[in-house]
């Protein structure tokens, strides 16, 4: 592949935040087959007769890059065709969604399998004139940078392209399936009046801080006003997507469009540093738009027009999804249904190029959250090939530096999470296990080595490992202690202790570990890895257990008295709890923390919950399935009682405490029914 094309760019000295536009002239022939092959470093859209014929680059490392072939021949017309690349190179490494890499585009096209077109020096491109390029103006600390756009923006001259020679030649096949731009979803006007910007140094916070008056007039298309308008959408269900508009203005004037998950403040909440905003450049006149790089997460856009008066033709979003087919429930049951349908949306939203956390404020690949998303896939679709090319990533991610995985990927951030790492190990095991895939052993064997080398290097005399709070914090690295989102899980305070959540961790971790050693033949290092398990597992329950109440304490020195939900699920599902008296923990965990015994426990969460599932089916499944399915009725109702289409990141929704208002509405880590309605309602076991 590629063998005649080389990396191009615009110019030779690449900025970040840099759109190029790439002019390709092809003749077609009636009856041929036309196949574009390409990759680039950030992002690309391709446009042929200013219909989008492919866009959305797969997340990948700058070391090994990935490409689509893309069959474009239904976006052709017979004879001569004007094709635009469009490139965008984000060029900074502090987003948790980008690995730092140089700019490029390379790019085929063959006709019948023969090659009509390359990327070379011959290819002419520009500076995009529309988008404009390294205003570099943050959107998230996860996401990278917003987008300004100029409908009326004037043209550039296209010049020959310059050849690039710093990128790898290492270029592979998309791991998974294209996404696929669907139709714009309904959507409604919720809202509308005039508006004055307040005070703020960023848009979204102007744009929040607006003094509003609902005082315009609407007849269901045209809205104007004594002074500035805006109108808000709401969309029939929450989405991921691109932001789609059709409307019409009276003079040139900007179109400052924000997105949120809710209007609890009245207007979609676009502070706390999280600038979900973007701006256009309208014209007088019509302006269709259709967004091809930047994906909002949202059930609500609201737009700040410039201007006194305009016609809304259409407002809103086309979804960007991944092509999968959900199982359906049908259990009999009104309200289980309605949850499973929920789920399986909301796992959809944050499904892309990887699994997401969630679609508004990260799109980050967590090991932690993709471990629990995998299962919900393997269970709800029967899909493997997406969780495969999520963990082949993962296994990319792990830096020489801290020995540990990255926090997300593809990304080098310096933030750690050191019991995110043996999670990696379950993930794989679970995979292989689960899909009958015993390829993946061999690929991700020399990481694990590496990560197992790593924990044992943090065990003490008495054979438990310490957190990573004493090692040196450098620009690169710094570890983060975190389990949950509750009162003592999140590194609060953060110091050096022993945490039983993090040896029940890394007691899983060798467990796996020792059933991939197994699958390739190497069963002497197996052995040695049970035995290490075993042996972590009684100092766990000698270190952490405390008789007196007990129930296992997640730290040695902090927060001595009070207890996790969590921690004791981790107990019992590494092994460690079966050295102890369970008594206590069993009631613990059937009520999840409500029997407490006058004891500080924090509840799991969301996110956590799979653990305490799957430790209570691990005891008994018939005697704990009624437990498991009432609980995730009780948890799951109230969301959709508030309006949820989508599942929230903690019970406690958008004004969770701790999350200091900027908590996801969409959260796939809330995807349990998924596979414990289908598990314990339909006796599904993978």
């Amino acid at each position: 592949m590629f063998e005649k094309s080389k990396w191009i760019w615009e110019n030779a000295e690449p900025k970040p935040d840099e759109y190029a536009e790439f002019l390709v002239k092809l003749n077609k022939s009636n009856g041929k087959k036309y196949v574009l092959n390409i990759s680039v470093d950030t992002n690309y859209s391709v446009s042929i007769g200013g219909v989008v014929a492919s866009f959305g680059q797969y997340s990948d490392y700058p070391t090994k890059k990935s490409f689509n072939s893309v069959d474009i021949t239904d976006f052709l017309k017979s004879g001569e065709n004007e094709i635009i690349i469009t490139a965008y190179y984000l060029g900074v490494a502090k987003f948790g969604t980008y690995a730092l890499g140089d700019a490029g585009l390379i790019f085929d096209i063959t006709e019948d399998g023969n090659i009509v077109a390359v990327s070379d020096e011959n290819v002419l491109s520009r500076l995009s004139p529309a988008y404009e390029s390294h205003k570099q103006s943050q959107l998230t600390f996860c996401l990278g940078y917003r987008f300004t756009y100029d409908m009326n923006a004037p043209q550039r001259e296209f010049t020959p392209s310059v050849i690039r020679t710093t990128l790898t030649n290492n270029i592979v096949p998309r791991p998974n399936k294209k996404l696929v731009l669907r139709d714009r979803v309904p959507s409604e006007v919720v809202k509308y009046g005039t508006y004055v910007y307040g005070e703020g140094d960023y848009l979204g916070a102007k744009m929040h801080a607006s003094e509003i008056k609902e005082n315009a007039d609407f007849d269901g298309k045209t809205l104007s006003g004594d002074g500035n308008v805006f109108f808000i959408v709401e969309l029939d269900k929450e989405h991921s997507g691109f932001l789609d508009f059709d409307i019409e203005l009276g003079e040139d004037c900007d179109i400052d469009v924000g997105y949120g998950e809710h209007l609890l403040d009245g207007l979609c909440r676009t502070i706390h540093n999280l600038d979900y905003t973007a701006v256009i450049h309208g014209k007088k006149g019509s302006n269709l738009f259709t967004e091809k790089f930047r994906r909002f997460g949202c059930r609500y856009i609201q737009f700040f027009i410039h201007s006194n008066k305009v016609k809304i033709n259409y407002a809103g979003l086309r979804p960007t999804e991944y092509p999968i087919t959900f199982k359906p429930l049908n259990s009999g049951n009104e309200l289980r249904d309605k949850i499973y349908d929920v789920a399986a949306h909301t796992l959809l939203c944050d499904m892309h190029e990887h699994y997401e956390d969630c679609c508004q404020r990260e799109q980050c690949l967590y090991s932690l959250d993709s471990r629990n998303e995998m299962k919900f896939t393997y269970y709800s679709t029967g899909d493997f090939e997406f969780a495969r090319s999520c963990l082949a990533l993962m296994n990319q991610g792990r830096s020489e530096e801290s020995g540990l995985l990255h926090l997300t990927y593809p990304a080098r951030t310096a933030t750690f999470i050191p019991s995110y790492s043996p999670c990696f190990f379950l993930s794989c095991r679970e995979y292989i296990e689960i899909s009958g895939d015993q390829s993946l052993a061999a690929e991700v064997y020399d990481t694990l080595d590496a990560l197992a080398k790593r924990f044992f290097g943090k065990l003490d005399e008495r054979g438990v490992i310490c957190n990573f709070s004493n090692e040196p914090k450098t620009e690169t690295t710094r570890y983060w202690d975190f389990f949950d989102w509750t009162d003592t899980m999140h590194d609060d305070p953060h110091c050096f202790d022993f945490e039983a959540p993090l040896n029940a961790w890394f007691s899983i971790a060798l467990d796996s570990f020792a059933y991939i050693c197994d699958i390739l033949g190497k069963h002497d290092e197996a052995e040695t890895y049970r035995a290490a398990c075993d042996e972590l597992n009684k100092n766990i329950a000698k270190v952490f257990f405390n008789k007196e109440t007990g129930l296992f304490k997640s730290f040695e020195n902090k927060n001595k008295d009070k207890y996790s939900v969590y921690t004791q699920s981790l107990c019992v599902l590494c092994g460690a709890a079966k050295h102890v008296d369970m008594t206590n923990i069993l009631k613990v965990l059937e009520t999840n923390g409500k029997e407490n015994f006058g004891l500080h426990i924090d509840a799991d969460t969301l996110g956590t919950c799979c653990f305490r599932y799957d430790a209570l089916i691990g005891i008994d499944e018939k005697k704990y399935t009624e437990t498991i399915l009432n609980d995730i009725d009780a948890t799951y109702k109230p969301m959709l009682d508030a309006g949820a289409t989508t599942f929230w990141e903690t019970a406690d929704g958008a004004e969770d405490y701790m999350m200091g208002g900027t908590a996801s509405l969409c959260h796939a880590w809330s995807s349990a029914p998924l596979l414990y309605y289908r598990k314990l309602i339909l006796g599904e076991n993978l």
